[in-house]
This record gives structure tokens, sequence and C-alpha cells, in this order.
């Protein structure tokens, strides 16, 4: 089989989700892989649930066209929807510890949640960038880690990816950096700041104008 992308290993480490020909499989190391879908609408970002017994995933089947959650039991292969917004995706979304809530993010970034028991959305942080990796729930469901692009400023797109904690419950989120930043990309803006100092030092207009 070629074109295998998305995979994730099942709780007890024994078998495989993936993403292959636009739908979802799972495969028990070892042994062939078994098809949970078959239709023609694409199929992404598999997640087993804490127990194995199911996989959920984004989809666009009955939905016009954007991503709803679906969710396939394993022993059955009853499907289900989970969560769906007319007119919008729901992208790489993760269930919370208890089962009771899916963090998912939107194709802007946009880190939302949806709540199973009430079928609504709630925006959480709506500052992420398009490069947000699926997020990730505390055992605890009152923060979810994502890594996320730290711009360097207002002024361009670039930054650094870094590990982004939300607290649920402030809607804080603070950044952590996994490691230093290349030699040559720390020279780069320490001269860019050096640039500034010399610009206000001449003329404060223009160190407005340079940092807006």
């Amino acid at each position: 089989m070629r074109g295998i992308s998305a995979p994730v290993l099942s709780p007890d480490g024994r078998s495989i989700a993936f993403v292959a020909l636009n739908d979802v499989w799972t495969m028990r190391i070892g042994e062939d892989p078994v098809r949970l879908t078959n239709d023609p609408d694409r199929d992404a970002n598999p997640q087993w649930t804490s127990d194995g017994s199911a996989v959920y995933f984004s989809s666009e089947r009955g939905n016009a066209g954007q991503l709803a959650i679906d969710q396939v039991t394993l022993a059955t292969g009853a499907r289900t929807r989970l969560a769906a917004i007319p007119g919008r995706s729901l992208v790489t979304p993760k269930l919370s510890p208890d089962g009771t809530r899916i963090a998912y993010t939107s194709l802007s970034g946009q880190l939302e949640i949806w709540n199973r028991a009430t079928g609504t959305s709630e925006v959480i942080i709506a500052s992420n960038s398009t490069q947000v990796s699926t997020p990730q729930w505390t055992p605890d469901g009152q923060r979810i880690l994502l890594v996320d692009n730290e711009r360097i400023n207002n002024r361009f797109r670039e930054g650094y990816n870094k590990l982004r904690v939300i607290d649920l419950a402030t809607r804080t989120a603070v950044f952590y950096p996994v490691a230093a930043a290349p030699r040559q990309i720390s020279e780069r803006d320490e001269g860019a700041r050096r640039r500034l100092r010399r610009t206000a030092a001449r003329s404060p207009s223009s160190w407005i104008r340079a940092c807006t």
C-alpha cells in the first residue's frame, strides 16, 4: 500500500490507524490492514479512543465538503457522527481524557472545543497560526498543549515553532521553546534590534514606523 499518512499508534501499542486513498485504515502490527471507511469523501487525522475500541477522525462525508468528526467502532464497524458545524471544518480532533469534549482546530488555525453534551463549540484561542499541531490534553483535562508558531513581530509571518500551553480556566497561553534558536537566526534578530535602536536614536517617528 502506498500514500500512507497520519499514522497513530493504538493505546496498547499493537495496532496503527492511518489514512490511505482518502480513507481510514487500521492494521494490527504484522497483519494485513483493515479498511474502516470506503467512500468518495475525504477522511483525515485519525485518533484512537482511550480504550482502543474505536477510531475517530475528520471527514467530509455528509457535510457539504467541510470536515466533520466521525467515529467508527472497531468491533461492529458502526459509524457515528460526533461533531459537525455547517460551513466550517473541524481539523485534527482530540478527545478529552473523560471523553466529554473534543479539542480541534479550524482551517485558519483557531483552537476550539466541542462540548458533546450540548452539541456546541467554544473558541479557546483565536490567535493560533495555520501551522498548529494536533491539540493534546493534559491528563486532568485542564490544559491543552500544541505546537504553534510564535511570530517574531507583527510585520512578518515568520517565527519560531514552540510548545504552546493553554490554561482552559483562564484562557491564558504560554510559549515554551524546545531548543535554542539557531545561531544564524539569533544573529539576524540581534542585527535587527541594533538597527531599530539606531533608527530610534536618529528619529523617534522613524522608530514608530519600523515597529508597526
